[in-house]
Parts: C-alpha cells; sequence; structure tokens
C-alpha cells in the first residue's frame, strides 16, 4: 500500500509542485527582467543622457569616416549635419565640393530629429513593457505559494 501511495507521489505529487515552483519563478524572473528594462528605458528618457549618447555615437561615426551611416540617418531623419547644417555632416571631408544643405535643400541639423526618434523608442519600450509587466502581476498573486 505504502509503495502505491509512494509511486503516486512521484508520479503525479511531485511534478504537479515543480511544474507551480517553476511557473512561480519564471512570471516572478520575467517581472524582474520587466523592471529592469523599464528602468534602462527611463535612463534613456533623460535629455542630457540621450543628448550625450546620440553626439558620441555621431562623432564616433564621423572619426571612423562611416558614411553611410552617417548618410542614411540624414536621409531618414530628412536633416543635414548633428549640431548644425554643417557640422560633421556627410559628404565628409575632404570631398566637401558641395554640402548636404546645398545637395538635398535640407533646413536642419540632427540632433533634434535623432534624439526624438530615440526617446519615442524608449517610451514605446518601456510603455510595452509596463503592459506586460501588470498583465503577469495576476499571475504571479493567483499561482499558488509551494515552497516546501
Amino acid at each position: 500500500m505504502n509503495l502505491a501511495a509512494f509511486s503516486y507521489a512521484i508520479t503525479r505529487a511531485v511534478p504537479a509542485v515543480l511544474t507551480k515552483i517553476h511557473t512561480t519563478l519564471s512570471t516572478v524572473f520575467l517581472l524582474m527582467l520587466d523592471t529592469v528594462v523599464v528602468t534602462l528605458s527611463g535612463n534613456v528618457l533623460t535629455k542630457s543622457f540621450t543628448e550625450c549618447m546620440y553626439e558620441y555615437r555621431w562623432t564616433e561615426m564621423f572619426r571612423a569616416k562611416d558614411g553611410p551611416a552617417i548618410r542614411g540617418i540624414q536621409d531618414s531623419l530628412d536633416c543635414c549635419g548633428y549640431r548644425t547644417l554643417n557640422h560633421m555632416a556627410y559628404p565628409l571631408p575632404p570631398r566637401n565640393v558641395t554640402t548636404c544643405a546645398q545637395e538635398t535643400k535640407r533646413t536642419h541639423a540632427c540632433s533634434g530629429p535623432w534624439t526624438q526618434a530615440g526617446q519615442s523608442t524608449a517610451e514605446m519600450v518601456g510603455g510595452i513593457c509596463i503592459v506586460l509587466a501588470i498583465a503577469k502581476v495576476p499571475l504571479v498573486a493567483r499561482s499558488p505559494a509551494v515552497w516546501y
């Protein structure tokens, strides 16, 4: 009789308990991960951090003479240069026969639009993570506490 009960416990009860523990731990881990992502996206939203980060990245591309990357940003945001129309703009020197603004008739620099695009993305990621975290809270609250 004891062997039958023990056999039942091993095959049925223990896996069920382990499944509940695994599910609860997984959900708690995902909530912690959401918290980290929301915190990091919140840090990106601070204007001084964002401006510094984007200026550093643009300067890196300019020093590496990564014209296609700079041109891609300028074309997608319809702008020229970083701080002004001629500041670290594509086409890169010494090929600067004509400037970006002369070639494309663009009238504004890229620092503002690029920073705004990054902040919008961070807001979107943060918002999605908040919604997902709120959706997971009932799952954690509903799962039974089986820590024995």
